[in-house]
């Protein structure tokens, strides 16, 4: 009994210290125009595994969507992602202000989404994800796009007061007949 204790915690600690974090600046966002960074990291340990991506947004109404692949490297390992999401401030220390979504692809593997966010001006975000790698070396793709939300125009705007003012008038110019 005392052996295959030993041997569970001698395992349980090899596991913990194959975990790998590894995190990619990927600086000041400025846009327009449009900015995509497709960025790859390979993690060579099996194991629990996490990747950061940290990033400053400098113009006001940036809007960002991105979404992470798992693939094999030499089609020797895979990586399972457990969960994604994005923090405020650098690092995972920060406010968790939105979860993504695990989604299972063909093959058995997973793919991460993490949506779009609006950020706020001059704020520092992490997007942060973790899975396990099995069969190592096992790399994840990413592709993070950043583009200023979108406005309505004056028109558009114009046009919607105007059908919201055409429903009041038909719902108010409508008459009722009172039968006894």
């Amino acid at each position: 009994m005392i052996k295959v204790l030993t041997l569970a915690a001698a395992a349980l600690m090899a596991t913990q210290a194959s975990a790998v974090t590894k995190i990619v600046s990927l600086g000041a966002i400025v846009v327009p125009p449009t900015q995509t960074s497709s960025i790859g990291i390979t993690f060579a340990a099996n194991g629990m595994n996490s990747g950061l991506y940290e990033f400053t947004v400098s113009q006001p109404k940036t809007a960002g969507v991105s979404s992470f692949t798992n693939s094999a490297v030499g089609g020797t390992g895979s990586f399972e992602f457990s969960s994604i999401g994005l923090y405020s401030g650098l690092g995972t220390g920060g406010t968790l202000l939105k979860t993504g979504m695990i989604v299972p692809r063909a093959g058995g593997t997973t793919q991460a989404y993490l949506g779009d966010y609006t950020f706020t001006a001059g704020n520092s975000y992490t997007i942060a994800y973790s899975g396990t790698v099995e069969g190592k070396p096992a790399s994840v793709g990413s592709s993070i796009t950043f583009a200023l939300a979108a406005v309505p125009e004056p028109a558009s705007w114009a046009l919607m007061v105007a059908g919201f003012g055409l429903v009041g008038f038909a719902a108010r110019r409508r008459t009722t007949t009172v039968t006894a």
